[in-house]
């Protein structure tokens, strides 16, 4: 099958999830079976997009025409500690 399939159980934890799936959720192995609470799949994305948002407020800090400094640091700080929590989620 050449498209993702998940499947939830009614007690949110994955019950079927096919390789596709895994690929296109880019999750580590750990994450990419059944089983899982579906709550560790939306923490690992949460913390992924939080620390891709990151690496870009670092990126415009990064520039040497960058405007507004302390709002990009700001943002990266708190992109960052959002990407930490999701993690604690997962441990």
């Amino acid at each position: 099958m050449s498209q993702g399939l998940v499947m939830v159980g009614p007690d949110r934890r994955v019950r079927v999830m096919n390789r596709r799936a895994a690929e296109i959720l880019a999750l580590p192995p750990h994450l990419a079976q059944p089983g899982v609470p579906f709550g560790d799949l939306v923490a690992f994305h949460k913390g992924c997009r939080a620390m891709q948002r990151a690496k870009l407020a670092a990126w415009h800090l990064d520039e040497p025409d960058c405007r507004d400094p302390d709002r990009w640091r700001g943002r990266a700080h708190d992109y960052l500690e959002l990407a930490a929590i999701n993690a604690e989620q997962l441990l």
